[in-house]
C-alpha cells in the first residue's frame, strides 16, 4: 500500500514533460504539452500594449488545469525593472486588477528572485474559493512576465502546479 501512494506522488515528475522554449520571449519553461501561442492587443494611456501568451489547458476528469506564460513589451521609458518604486506600484497595480477581474480573494503576496530579476508571486481565490490562480510575475527591463497556473481549489497543491511555475527560466536577462 505505501508503494502505491509513493507511486501517486511521484508519478507527476515521471510524466513526459517537455521543454518550450520561445526565442522571441526570452524564456523556456518545463510543460506537459506543447503550449500553444495567442497574441492580444490591448489599447491603454500609453499606447497599444501587445501580449503574447503561451498556454496549455488540461481537460481533466475532474476540473480543468491551466498553465501558462505571459509576456508583454512596454513603451521606452514607462516602465524599467530598475526603477524600484515604478515596479512595486505597478505589481500592486496588476494584482488589485487581476483579483478585480476574477471577483476573488487575494490570498498572499511573497517576493521572489529568479537569475537575479526580483519579482512576485501571488495567489488568488475565486469562484467562492472553488478556484486558484497561481501567479508568478517580473519585469526584466520594459518586459512584464508572468507564470500562472489556474486550476480548481482541490488540485491546488500539487507537484505539477511547483514543477511548471518553478521550471520558468530567462534565456537572457540584462
Amino acid at each position: 500500500m505505501r508503494l502505491y501512494w509513493l507511486l501517486l506522488i511521484l508519478l507527476p515528475f515521471f510524466g513526459k514533460w517537455t521543454e518550450f522554449r520561445s526565442e522571441a520571449g526570452k524564456f523556456q519553461v518545463l510543460a506537459p504539452q506543447e503550449l500553444q501561442h495567442q497574441v492580444d492587443t490591448t489599447e491603454t494611456a500609453i499606447g497599444d500594449l501587445i501580449y503574447h501568451t503561451y498556454f496549455l489547458q488540461q481537460q481533466e476528469k475532474q476540473g480543468n488545469q491551466i498553465y501558462m506564460v505571459t509576456y508583454c513589451d512596454y513603451p521606452e521609458g514607462s516602465m524599467h525593472a530598475d526603477s524600484t518604486e515604478l515596479v512595486e506600484e505597478f505589481f500592486d497595480a496588476t494584482i488589485q486588477s487581476a483579483t478585480e477581474s476574477v471577483e476573488g480573494e487575494l490570498l498572499y503576496i511573497h517576493k521572489d528572485k529568479l537569475q537575479g530579476q526580483e519579482g512576485k508571486r501571488w495567489r488568488i481565490d475565486y469562484l467562492e474559493g472553488k478556484a486558484v490562480i497561481r501567479t508568478r510575475a517580473f519585469v526584466v527591463s520594459n518586459r512584464y512576465y508572468s507564470v500562472q497556473v489556474v486550476n480548481p481549489q482541490f488540485k491546488n497543491m500539487n507537484a505539477n502546479v511547483e514543477r511548471f511555475m518553478d521550471s520558468f527560466r530567462f534565456l537572457e536577462t540584462e
